[in-house]
């Protein structure tokens, strides 16, 4: 990684990354069907949006073999996250009060823990949003916006894959008002973007290039 940073050329180590996303994609199934035998019915069905999410995630960072991680890294994204840790963790407790403790930027992904717990409705669809625009706002704050523009984008990208627009379509007809269309649950969004922050702190799968 550090070998091509200088020259600009990651999109040769993120080349070989992609390459095996679907190990990823299989890694992450196995885990979430291990896990389905302990979860009544409801619960079942966030194994699907867990995969899908994984999928969006995986076309996202592997579009152009890499070209979007590649400038998420060479415009200091992984630096920008870690000088922001404590205020992406303070957005989190702002938007969720208890529902988040911490953010394991390190190691496993806060939130598959609690895969059980997983809610989609508007309360917590709303809540999405804000995160959102208050992670965006503080990542705006490093010297360059491109991981903020980016992380924007994540949010966008994974959120198209989950029950939330629906939802919160439903709920605006009811009561007659508009609501800002995002689509997923609160602590599913919580631990995808602790996922993309231990890919921002180079936990990768081992690669030779």
């Amino acid at each position: 990684m550090e070998k091509y940073k200088p020259t600009g050329d990651l999109d040769i180590v993120f080349r070989e990354y992609c390459s095996k996303r679907q190990a990823i994609r299989t890694c992450v199934s196995n885990f979430t069907n291990t896990m389905a035998v302990c979860l009544d019915e409801k619960m079942r069905e966030n194994k699907k949006i867990v995969m899908n999410i994984t999928d969006s995630l995986l076309e996202f960072v592997c579009y152009k073999e890499g070209d979007r991680i590649a400038l998420f890294i060479s415009a200091g994204g992984p630096e920008c996250f870690e000088s922001k840790t404590q205020e992406i963790l303070d957005c989190a407790n702002k938007t969720f009060g208890n529902n988040v403790s911490k953010l394991d930027f390190d190691g496993f992904p806060l939130g598959f823990e609690n895969f059980s717990g997983w809610e989609f409705n508007p309360k917590e669809c709303r809540n999405v949003n804000k995160l959102q625009s208050c992670v965006v706002t503080e990542l705006e704050k490093c010297p360059d916006p491109t991981p903020a523009n980016i992380m924007d984008s994540v949010f966008n990208f994974i959120k198209r894959v989950t029950p939330c627009e629906n939802i919160l379509a439903e709920s605006a007809a009811a009561t007659g008002t508009q609501s800002s269309a995002s689509h997923v649950g609160a602590l599913t969004i919580i631990a995808t973007l602790s996922t993309v922050l231990s890919v921002a702190s180079y936990s990768f799968i081992p690669v030779t290039v």
